[in-house]
């Protein structure tokens, strides 16, 4: 029996993306190859030089992503879901977009959140019980 792979990242969202009544956008999707991810990065960060560059750039990372989604639970307003497509995420909001990509991307790298618990490797310093007094004022000479 050998090690099996997860199938997708849950990806984490702010709170800004709860609905009305409650709902917390959901996004499951697949992490890729390493050259998938230096794609993605490399074309999310370039400045943005004019809107063809830009689209062209999208358009790669759409590519990239069409094929991870796992599950996704964006619905229309009449509650049908959207299906997952490069067309239909080509067709979200340009804050909803960067939200995925961003997610995708910090859980794809492994973004650590704080330890829990402080570190006891290592002893305290020492400078912090080293007593201290005010200078006294400078003398004329």
């Amino acid at each position: 029996m050998g090690y099996k792979r997860k199938r997708g990242l849950d990806l984490e969202f702010p709170d800004s993306f709860t609905d009305d009544s409650g709902e917390k956008l959901a996004v499951c999707i697949a992490s890729g190859t390493m050259e998938e991810f230096f794609t993605v990065r490399e074309l999310w960060r370039r400045p943005l030089v004019d809107a063809d560059t830009v689209r062209a750039e999208m358009a790669g990372i759409y590519d990239v992503f069409e094929s991870k989604l796992v599950s996704w639970n964006l619905e229309e307003d009449d509650g049908s879901a959207i299906p997952f497509t490069r067309d239909t995420l080509a067709a979200q909001d340009r804050v909803l977009v960067a939200a995925i990509v961003e997610a995708w991307l910090n859980a794809v790298q492994g973004v650590r959140r704080p330890l829990v618990l402080p570190s006891l490797a290592g002893e305290q310093s020492l400078a912090a019980s080293i007593p201290t007094e005010p200078l006294s004022p400078a003398q004329a000479s």
